[in-house]
């Protein structure tokens, strides 16, 4: 579209209205100033004087207001022409800005982590890993507190003399039996609740430390000192877990412990000689104690096997006489069936049996009567040949009880028509005459 040409006034251009009678002035228009005027000098030509104020003015109020005709023309726009829905500019940049101060409200929480969320410093809200949304600063802004990891606090470092916040040592604790111990104490704590970590109370780490140092100073005062030195320390240390933890609910921290380790418990530096001297001795005792009993056990178990070995005896003594008891019995038995049927034939049996047993374990020399030859005993070879089979004969004896003892228990079935010697023969052939 052809723009047409806009007319100007003096007024609308910017230039005073000057007489032509007026001094610096032809009386012509078109006559050149003239040079040596005094009212001419430092004095630029009309046309290359520059624009004023108003006219500034009035070409901004074009530019950022909306036009009045269709051509886009501002009525007093002074012929300065703006393109045509220029005016939206404003409302788009007001629309970018907007937008991006909304989007500088997104912010990411990492896994094992939770995000709080504030609204003009007011909690708001906990957020769960992932991408989230808040209001943009300043209205709202966020924290993130890792929930997974476990952090750690010493209590009484023993190395460094470390000082509490009440001015003592807060290593040296009062034990129950008015001795004074030097501990260490690792504390090792994870954040379960952001909210209550972060609003319920001023300085949570700092809490836990108070806390946890006055329960152990209330347990340790509780506790022996050889306890908390030997034996104790463990269940020392679950107690002051277990109080610590309650006052840290009472107090909403919204933290956790998840253990208390005693890393050091020792007696104060000018102690400390007399204190290993004691301990040096105590263990002496105790292995001493161990010694006494060890040897006391297998005393004892020594003395029970031998109780139990003679009892074991005297039941095998006792079984054996009631065997032999009864063997004894049912010989008899038997022999005296066979003496009701043949009393001589019996008492002979058992004459021959006694001398053969009596006459086994001698020397014996066989002389003829009915000889007048004269026979010269060696009665000191015999004598050196018994005491040389003394030894063998106690060794034969026990041979022969074993053996007397077995036939006792198992004696013989007896036939009395039967006999083993000639003796005995002719007398049971007299008895038939």
């Amino acid at each position: 579209m052809n723009k047409l040409p806009s007319t100007t006034t003096p007024i609308e251009s910017g230039l005073t209205p000057m007489a032509w009678n007026e001094p610096g002035k032809s009386d012509k228009p078109n006559d050149k100033p003239d040079q040596n005027d005094p009212w001419n000098r430092n004095k630029r030509p009309a046309s290359t004087s520059g624009p004023d104020l108003d006219e500034i003015f009035k070409k901004i109020k074009a530019l950022f207001g909306s036009s009045k005709n269709g051509n886009g023309n501002s009525g007093n726009s002074g012929g300065f022409s703006t393109p045509k829905n220029f005016g939206i500019l404003p409302v788009v940049v007001l629309a970018a800005g907007l937008c991006l101060w909304l989007a500088s409200g997104i912010y990411t929480v990492d896994a094992g982590k939770r995000g709080v969320e504030l609204i003009f410093g007011k909690y708001s809200a906990t957020t769960e890993p992932g991408l989230n949304w808040r209001f943009p600063s300043p209205i709202g802004a966020h924290k993130v507190i890792d929930t997974s990891r476990r952090s750690s606090l010493k209590i009484g470092a023993i190395e460094h003399n470390k000082t509490s916040s009440n001015g003592d040592n807060e290593s040296q604790m009062l034990t129950k039996d008015e001795a004074i111990v030097v501990v260490s104490i690792e504390v090792q704590f994870q954040i379960i609740d952001p909210e209550a970590y972060w609003f319920n109370v001023n300085g949570p780490e700092a809490t836990l430390k108070q806390v946890v140092e006055s329960a152990a100073r209330e347990r340790v005062g509780q506790t022996n000192l050889d306890d908390i030195l030997t034996s104790g320390r463990a269940q020392l240390m679950v107690e002051v877990k277990d109080l610590s933890q309650t006052v840290l609910d009472l107090y909403k921290t919204g933290l956790l412990i998840t253990n208390v380790n005693l890393e050091d418990a020792q007696p104060p530096r000018k102690v400390q000689d007399a204190f290993s001297d004691a301990i040096r001795a105590r263990e002496d005792e105790q292995s001493r104690r161990n010694l006494a009993d060890a040897y006391d056990r297998q005393i004892v178990l020594e003395a029970e096997g031998e109780a139990a070995r003679e009892v074991n005896n005297a039941e095998a003594y006792r079984d054996r006489l009631i065997a032999e008891a009864t063997g004894e019995a049912a010989r008899f038995s038997k022999l005296y069936n066979a003496y009701r049927l043949a009393p001589e034939i019996t008492k002979s049996r058992l004459y021959l049996e006694t001398m053969e047993q009596v006459l086994s374990q001698t020397s014996k020399i066989i002389m003829d009567q009915q000889s007048n030859n004269l026979m010269v005993l060696p009665l000191e070879q015999i004598l050196k040949t018994q005491a040389n089979s003394a030894s063998q004969s106690s060794q034969q004896g026990n041979n022969l009880n074993s053996t007397l003892n077995y036939t006792r228990a198992n004696p013989p079935l007896i036939d009395a028509t039967k006999t083993s010697t000639p003796a005995a023969q002719e007398t049971r052939t007299r008895t038939r005459q």
